[in-house]
């Protein structure tokens, strides 16, 4: 029976990241982070046309329709209502101050007219929110702060209240060079998102996530950086960082997915904070007047204790990874190469200090070693430290050693045993696909495969990874197709929508949890900016870990009318096939499973290795709905023959209805989809649906 479906919904992504920190040193993790794309929906739109684009000009007087727009921002501002948007037509607009808030239920938008790009140009801070929650920032270029420790964008603290749950996504900030300005800062508030926004040319630093012990006496947390490019900012000496972290209060920060170059100081620099999440990010060129580390994560007396997982870090200054003196960090599956000082450093601690871990690493041809531990480097093991000529390169307490056997005794038996079986460390050349081009997949015939730790000692997260370094082997080297977001606005027969379909993940924090709690693996992503600066251009980030899928569930019904920007308007439908539908195209090894919890009572098991799934389809998105069973293990997902990404089906017990969204965005028209079990160890993975946008 052929159970197609066709109706109009919201296009929502959904993805969940369960990771873990930490509340001391030595600590279990107990704290799950929960990550959403961002789609958003206004119920009345107010038009600002400075410029005169809709040809019908402006008054201040008017009602802000299309018909009869406003001339200022301010004038919108005061019109809006939470749950309400501000659409501004291409012209360059002066800077301006937010001070309403929106609700948890309903943001204020300040946006730009679909298909168009409004500037915002000037003052002291070019865009302030001044104590406010619930507002959001999308799609603009702002430039031009003139005030000293000015910003693009400022999000601060005012009349009392901490700035919480803004979003500041998909726009971009250039050329604010008063004297410390930075692109986006985010001071003194917690729960606020800085999503795909790309961040260059700067006074000082790109990105700040700060917190001052007198504005904000109980710190900020839950702030959350991810799928931004901030690059090139230098404008002020030394000190700009791709994206900083400051303040002893600031912790739990998410950074996630990022690519920083070409900086005049460090990439990704945590120093005092702590507590922070860091994964998924490339690092490269940091070469500026300034320390130039890809990772500088610590400083001071109160930072480190960061889960460094799955970044890369190439061609810095000085160092690929740097604990600058403090303790606790954890790194799994990073990728340091090419850096001139050490890939990783860990060997100078200001006493006392917390521990680190290294696991699962890669270290290869740095300048000077590609490791340097000490009496605080507690854990290490399942790395794998190389330089072209044969020599490991790695120092304990600023000694060399060539050989892991060496250095193995040097550290008192402790660090990186090569004959550690299950746990040795490898001594040999990584076989990458490109390094020196910023590739950093494994070739076919690579050491690092299936020679991780499979284990997962410390239980950050219960994701088992097979291979040492950031990106899991998986049969091909070909990058992932990149694709640049573009809002569209959604319509339904009763609501009309505005939606960004390629929302990048973002992390709330839940309750704690005492036991961690089964995660999946993201599909590899790029950042939709392109690196513009000289310099190996990156093709491919790191494999994020996957986040746990979620049930899927029927979208909220939305009542209230809307009047939005319909220029540009188009409209998408969904299309499911069912796993019964003659459309999917399953090779030999696929069996039927019926449960009342599937989608329509059943879904398909496979039973053998190298098992296929293949659907031809039309559409420019998709997303996976399967089961997940603790016997069930990774599927490998193509579209016209290109690798995009992974779905781990592994889960600590069984559930259904998983949802694993495409992490790119096609071109609309014709394309296929192939599904393909991979798995060396075991056989099974599921499909219970698959829904074509």
């Amino acid at each position: 029976m052929n159970k197609i479906m066709r109706h109009f919904i919201y296009a929502i992504m959904a993805l969940t990241l369960m990771l873990g920190t930490y509340r001391n040193a030595g600590a279990s993790p107990v704290r799950d982070q929960v990550a959403f794309g961002e789609s958003w929906t206004v119920t009345k739109s107010y038009i600002v046309d400075k410029g005169n684009v809709g040809g019908k000009g402006c008054n201040d007087s008017w009602s802000g329709t299309l018909e009869q727009p406003l001339c200022t921002i301010a004038r919108g501002l005061a019109l809006a209502q939470p749950g309400e948007g501000i659409f501004l037509r291409a012209a360059t607009y002066p800077g301006f101050t937010v001070t309403k808030s929106g609700t948890n239920s309903g943001y204020i938008t300040i946006s730009s007219y679909a298909g168009e790009k409004a500037i915002v140009s000037g003052g002291y801070d070019v865009i302030q929110l001044r104590g406010v929650s619930y507002v959001r920032v999308y799609g603009l270029e702002i430039t031009g702060a003139t005030g000293s420790y000015g910003a693009g964008i400022h999000v601060t603290q005012g009349s009392g209240a901490s700035p919480a749950y803004n979003i500041i996504e998909n726009n971009v900030v250039h050329d604010n060079t008063g004297v410390n300005a930075t692109g986006i800062t985010i001071e003194n508030g917690s729960n606020n998102k800085v999503l795909n926004n790309k961040v260059y040319k700067n006074y000082l630093s790109g990105i700040v996530v700060i917190s001052h012990t007198a504005n904000s006496p109980n710190g900020i947390t839950g702030n959350e950086v991810v799928g931004n490019e901030s690059y090139g900012n230098v404008l002020g000496g030394g000190d700009g960082d791709g994206i900083k972290l400051e303040g002893s209060g600031t912790k739990n920060t998410l950074i996630m997915n990022n690519v920083v170059h070409n900086n005049s100081d460090d990439g990704i620099d945590t120093w005092n904070s702590s507590h922070n999440i860091i994964i998924g990010n490339i690092s490269y060129g940091q070469t500026g007047p300034g320390d130039g580390n890809g990772f500088k994560l610590g400083g001071g007396v109160t930072g480190g204790y960061n889960f460094v997982k799955q970044n890369l870090a190439y061609g810095n200054k000085l160092n690929g990874f740097d604990a600058n003196g403090t303790g606790g960090n954890t790194y799994y599956n990073n990728v340091a190469f090419n850096n001139n000082n050490f890939g990783f450093e860990d060997g100078w601690k200001e006493s006392p200090c917390a521990p680190s871990t290294f696991i699962n690493n890669i270290g290869y041809n740095n300048i000077r070693g590609n490791f340097a531990a000490g009496a605080y480097s507690a854990v290490s093991h399942n790395n794998l430290w190389f330089s072209d000529g044969g020599s490991a390169k790695v120092f304990y307490d600023y000694a060399a050693y060539s050989s892991l056997a060496a250095f193995y005794s040097a550290s008192g038996n402790r660090l990186d045993n090569p004959s550690g079986g299950d746990q040795a460390s490898i001594q040999a050349d990584p076989l990458f696909s490109n390094a020196p081009g910023g590739v950093f997949t494994l070739l076919p015939s690579s050491p690092a495969i299936d020679r991780g730790d499979t284990v997962n000692p410390g239980q950050v997260t219960t994701v088992t990874r097979v291979d040492i370094g950031a990106i899991e082997y998986s049969g091909s080297t070909q990058p992932p197709i990149v694709s640049t977001p573009t809002p569209v606005v959604i319509s339904t027969t009763t609501t009309p929508t505005i939606v960004n379909p390629t929302a990048t993940p973002s992390a709330t924090p839940i309750m704690p949890s005492p036991t961690p709690t089964l995660t999946a693996e993201l599909p590899t992503a790029t950042p939709t900016a392109t690196p513009i600066m000289p310099s190996p251009t990156p093709t491919l980030t790191a494999e994020l870990p996957t986040a746990t899928a979620m049930p899927v569930t029927p979208s909220p019904a939305f009542t209230p009318s809307a009047e939005v920007p319909t220029a540009t308007s188009q409209v998408i439908s969904e299309v499911i096939y069912d796993d019964t539908d003659s459309a999917l195209v399953y090779s030999p090894g696929w069996s039927d499973t019926t449960s009342p919890q599937a989608y329509n009572g059943s879904y398909k098991v496979s039973n053998d290795r190298r098992t296929s799934i293949t659907l031809n389809f039309t559409g420019q998105s998709f997303s996976i709905i399967y089961t997940g069973d603790p016997n069930y293990r990774k599927m490998d997902v193509y579209v016209d023959d290109i690798y995009i990404g992974a779905i781990n089906q592994q889960r600590a017990r069984t559930k259904y209805q998983l949802r694993w969204d495409s992490p790119i965005q096609l071109t609309y028209g014709n394309h296929t989809l192939k599904l393909v079990s991979t798995n060396r160890r075991y056989t099974h993975n599921s499909l219970d649906q698959v829904i074509v946008r």
